[in-house]
């Protein structure tokens, strides 16, 4: 195996496949997006539980962390800008 296709290897999503039931309550609940904090008081649970959830999402693709903790579906585009003038 060359380094080079290990290395490749690494950037390949791989399918979520067994989403657990904080997984599927959080996409749920995130919409078009959403703080880390509105989505802790949403679930009920602590930032410390749900970044792993998140960050798992995004390496699989899933997600789109943003600056400020926003995260938004991957299949939404963002916001466009607003008009100034």
């Amino acid at each position: 195996l060359s380094s080079s296709s290990a290395a490749s290897d690494v950037y390949k999503r791989q399918p979520l496949t067994s989403p657990t039931p904080l997984t599927q309550r959080l996409l749920k609940v995130l919409g078009r997006g959403a703080s880390l904090e509105e989505l802790c008081q949403a679930l009920q649970t602590t930032s410390q539980t749900l970044l792993p959830h998140l960050l798992e999402l995004e390496a699989y693709g899933t997600l789109i962390a943003e600056p400020g903790l926003f995260w938004r579906p991957r299949s939404l585009s963002p916001a466009p800008l607003p008009r100034v003038g």
